[in-house]
């Protein structure tokens, strides 16, 4: 874990890890949506050969989405709770 921040550079802070936090949100709910869609046109659950890596691919960009939404939540959670950034939080912009 990190060392705390400084008094005056927390709000600068909070606002990049809300920032990525919103980014991370919003790549992962696209993501999903691009997956259950793949899916869904789908309907005997036995997609052509062309779909097959269309959907192992969309999969793929979910499952990464999903990682980085987890993380930029966990960081957010962390330094707004402990005060403290973790070792492999982001930069400021």
């Amino acid at each position: 874990m990190g060392a705390a921040t400084p008094q005056s550079n927390q709000g600068a802070v909070i606002e990049t890890l809300k920032t990525d936090l919103r980014w991370a949100r919003l790549e992962y709910e696209a993501t999903k949506l691009t997956f259950d869609r793949l899916v869904a046109e789908v309907p005997s659950g036995i997609p052509h050969p062309d779909g097959s890596l269309r959907i192992q691919k969309a999969g793929k960009a979910y499952r990464v989405a999903l990682q980085n939404f987890d993380l930029a939540l966990r960081r957010f959670s962390e330094f707004t709770l402990n005060g403290s950034l973790p070792a492999d939080a982001p930069s400021e912009r």
